[in-house]
């Protein structure tokens, strides 16, 4: 039977029994709650490690396939350029055969009439092929192709140091020097209006070869480009001697000129002293002068003589 005592005492047994497994759900359930918190913790763990070894290894996937990508558009960029650089030389050399072999087509049109038993030198040739290769103007290479027939006929024609400031000259450089060439004589030398003293013709030229189509910053090129020397000197001189009294006959100078003879007279008889002053090609330029045409423009010894303010007969 059960008495108020058991009663109460299963009151105190549910209340301890309460207690204890409050307790022991209490001791027992943290456990259970750590477990299931480090089980959750370890899944969260295992799921982002997973996550994160999955983006990881997309992440890596993904370099290495840019990484693969990279190099085989590096590989392809290079074998482009290798391409490229490819039909770059091989258009530049066919341009250089097309050149070395229009210039001797041009030669061949007009070989020398007379040939030297002496032989062209290597040398030379070699040279003149390496820099003409380059020569794509039809001008130029007429030019070049009279250098070669010129060294056919007579070798020592032209030296290297000629080959070499040629490879140089622009079409316009040539062209002017060619018109200074049909101003000079057979020497090279190219009269000019000084008459006094010998002071820089650049400060004193003033456009004078202008009216022949040189200015004076062309004549400067050409001084650069070595064919015609810097300064002026005196090309030719008359003096009376100092012992006489009067001049009987006027000062006169005779000088040779492409294709004629030219007599420069004073005008006034009392005039002691009769200087011409000139500019001199160089020995490259007298060498290249070759090449210019052969006419020579007596109209400049007309206007040279009134700026000397002397007489002019032409023979």
């Amino acid at each position: 039977m059960t008495t108020i005592e058991d009663l109460a005492g299963l009151g105190k047994a549910t209340e301890k029994l309460l207690d204890v497994v409050a307790k022991g759900i209490g001791v027992l359930y943290k456990p259970r709650a750590i477990r299931a918190e480090a089980e959750a913790r370890a899944y969260e763990i295992r799921v982002l490690g997973e996550a994160n070894i999955h983006i990881e290894r997309t992440k890596s996937e993904c370099q290495l396939a840019a990484a693969i990508n990279s190099k085989i558009q590096m590989a392809d960029a290079e074998q482009q350029l290798a391409e490229r650089a490819r039909m770059r030389l091989v258009q530049t050399e066919l341009q250089r055969q097309r050149n070395v072999e229009a210039i001797v087509h041009l030669a061949l049109e007009d070989p020398p009439k007379i040939v030297a038993d002496d032989p062209v030198n290597s040398d030379w040739t070699r040279t003149l092929f390496r820099l003409g290769q380059e020569v794509s103007d039809a001008t130029m290479q007429k030019l070049w192709a009279s250098v070669l027939n010129a060294e056919v006929a007579k070798p020592g024609s032209f030296s290297i140091r000629s080959l070499q400031t040629l490879a140089t000259l622009s079409r316009d450089e040539i062209e002017a020097f060619q018109r200074l060439c049909s101003l000079s004589n057979g020497s090279g030398n190219v009269l000019t209006p000084v008459q006094t003293g010998l002071a820089d013709f650049v400060e004193r030229r003033h456009q004078w070869f202008l009216p022949w189509g040189l200015s004076d910053t062309a004549l400067e090129l050409l001084q650069e480009t070595g064919l015609l020397a810097e300064g002026v000197n005196i090309f030719a001189s008359a003096k009376l001697s100092p012992q006489a009294s009067s001049p009987t006959d006027p000062l006169s100078l005779r000088l040779a000129f492409p294709g004629c003879m030219a007599v420069f007279t004073c005008i006034e008889k009392k005039r002691r002293e009769l200087i011409l002053c000139s500019m001199k090609l160089t020995s490259v330029g007298r060498e290249l002068r070759r090449l210019a045409p052969a006419t020579f423009d007596r109209s400049y010894l007309t206007t040279l003589a009134a700026a000397y303010d002397v007489s002019l007969r032409l023979e």
